[in-house]
C-alpha cells in the first residue's frame, strides 16, 4: 500500500493551475464516479414548520424546523430541515450535517455539546431526500423521480449526488436565517454521508469547509493499495451501485486503471478547508488510505504557496494534524460518530476560523 508519498503511485493531480485544476476534477470525477445531476429543478422555497425558543437547551439556543421545496417541470419535492442555533452576540459558524437519524439529538448528533462549542447546525435525515435504494427498487423516491425520468437516467448519476444536492439547497435555506454566519458554512457527514460531504463542498464553493467522519471507499480514502480488509470498488459497487454512475463498476477490480484517485476529491476543495476523521479500528474505511490521500493531495495548496497537509506528530490509534488546511484526526475504535469525532472537527473548524480573521484583521 502507498501511503502518498509515492506520487508516481497515483495520478497525478491535473497540471491546470488555480480554478482549472478544479474544473478537470470535478469533470473526471463527474464523467466517472458519481454522475452529474440533470438541470431540472425550476424553484426552490422555504417555510417555518415550528419553534421552539425560551425552553429549547433551557434558553441557550433556538430550534427551528424549517422545511425546504423545490419545484421541478414534472412536480415538486419537500423534506425538513432542524436548525439548532446558539444564542450568541453575532452570528456563529456552522454545520450542514445530513444524518442518518431523524430526531434531535441523535445517536450521531450531540446537539447541545456542539451548541455550547458555539456552533450552529442545520440537520437533515438523508432518506427525506430521497430513499436508499436503486431506482427500479419500487421504493418511493423522493426527488430522485423528478430529477431521473427513466432507470436509465438514473444509471447516469448517482444518489450521493442527489444528498450533496440537498446539503446545497439547505445552505440555500442557512441564507434565509438569522444568526448564522454565511461565512463560515461547513458540511459534515459520516460514512455514506461522509462522501456526500466531501462531494458537496467540491461542487459547492460557498462551504468553507468539508468534514468527513470514516467516509472510507469512494470518500476520502484511496482506491489503489488499501488493506485487505478494506471495502474496494468491487463490493461498494455491488452493494451500492446506485450511488454511483453505471460506469464507475467498469473498475471493479480494475483500481489500478483509475484515471484519478481519491485525493483529487479532497484536492478539489483547494485553497478552502477540509478535514478528515478516521477511527483506527474501521479497517473497512481504511484510515491508512484515508491519511494517505489527505497526504497526497496536498500540492494542491502547496502549489499556490498555501500549507496543505502537515505530518502528525503522533503516529497509532490517536492521531492529529490541523496546522494545514487539509485536516486528519484519527481515534481508536471502530466505525461511529462519536462526540470526540464532533469535538476533533470544531476544533478544527474553529482554528481555521481564528487563522483567518487574524490574518485579516476581522
Amino acid at each position: 500500500m502507498t501511503d502518498g508519498r509515492n506520487k508516481s503511485c497515483l495520478p497525478p493531480l491535473p497540471a491546470e493551475s488555480g480554478d482549472g485544476m478544479r474544473r478537470r476534477i470535478l469533470e473526471t470525477l463527474d464523467r466517472q464516479e458519481y454522475g452529474v445531476l440533470p438541470r431540472r429543478e425550476k424553484s426552490v422555497g422555504f417555510c417555518e414548520v415550528s419553534r421552539e425558543s425560551s425552553r429549547f437547551m433551557a434558553g441557550k439556543a433556538e430550534k427551528r424546523v424549517m422545511r425546504i421545496t423545490s419545484v421541478f417541470d414534472g412536480g415538486e419535492h419537500s423534506f425538513e430541515v432542524s436548525a439548532v442555533i446558539p444564542r450568541a452576540h453575532r452570528p456563529v459558524p456552522f454545520f450542514i450535517c445530513p444524518n442518518f437519524h431523524s430526531p434531535v439529538p441523535n445517536l450521531y448528533y450531540p446537539a447541545e455539546e456542539i451548541a455550547d462549542l458555539g456552533f450552529g447546525v442545520l440537520h437533515f435525515y438523508y432518506k427525506d431526500v430521497t430513499c436508499d435504494r436503486a431506482f427500479d427498487s419500487g421504493d418511493d423516491q423522493g426527488v430522485a423521480r423528478l430529477f431521473f425520468k427513466t432507470e436509465a437516467e438514473a444509471r447516469r448519476c448517482g444518489k450521493l449526488s442527489v444528498w450533496a444536492w440537498a446539503a446545497s439547497r439547505v445552505l440555500d435555506l442557512a441564507g434565509t436565517l438569522e444568526g448564522l454566519d454565511m461565512r463560515y458554512a461547513g458540511v459534515i457527514g459520516h460514512s455514506r454521508l461522509g462522501k456526500t460531504a466531501l462531494l458537496a463542498a467540491a461542487r459547492d464553493e460557498r462551504f468553507f469547509a468539508a468534514f468527513s467522519n470514516d467516509s472510507g471507499c469512494s470518500g476520502a480514502a484511496l482506491h489503489r493499495y488499501k488493506n485487505d480488509k478494506a471495502e474496494n470498488v468491487a463490493a461498494i459497487t455491488k452493494t451500492f451501485p446506485y450511488w454511483f454512475t453505471g460506469d464507475f463498476g467498469k473498475y471493479a477490480g480494475r483500481e489500478d486503471s483509475l484515471p484519478f484517485d481519491q485525493h483529487w476529491l479532497i484536492a478539489a476543495l483547494c485553497p478552502r478547508f477540509v478535514c478528515v476523521g478516521s477511527a483506527a479500528g474501521d479497517l473497512w474505511a481504511a484510515p491508512d488510505s484515508e491519511l494517505a490521500s489527505c497526504r497526497a493531495a496536498s500540492p494542491a495548496w502547496e502549489s499556490r504557496g498555501l500549507r496543505g497537509f502537515e505530518e502528525p506528530r503522533e503516529t497509532g490509534d490517536r492521531m492529529k494534524s490541523f496546522g494545514g488546511r487539509v485536516g486528519y484526526y484519527r481515534r481508536p475504535g471502530p466505525h461511529w460518530f462519536s462526540r470526540s469525532d464532533w469535538r476533533d472537527a470544531a476544533e478544527f473548524f474553529r482554528l481555521k476560523i481564528e487563522e483567518k480573521e487574524a490574518r485579516y484583521g476581522l
